[in-house]
């Protein structure tokens, strides 16, 4: 199996975000719920998409 690249990485937050989004739309008059469980996931994920990638950050761009 093929390690995972950064563009991976990226589409996994992305998706991740996305599901998180629907399950606030999918429970909106749940306040306890999106409050203590969907905000801080969305922030976990916004803090570990970064993280996962730092190779991309910092390294230039390269063009074969």
């Amino acid at each position: 199996m093929t390690p995972l690249l950064s563009i991976d990485i990226l589409l996994i937050a992305v998706c991740a975000w996305l599901a998180i989004g629907l399950a606030g739309l999918a429970a909106p008059r749940n306040l306890r719920f999106v409050g203590k469980m969907l905000f801080p996931l969305g922030a976990l994920v916004g803090v570990l998409t970064p993280s996962g990638c730092p190779t991309c950050l910092f390294t230039c761009a390269s063009t074969t």
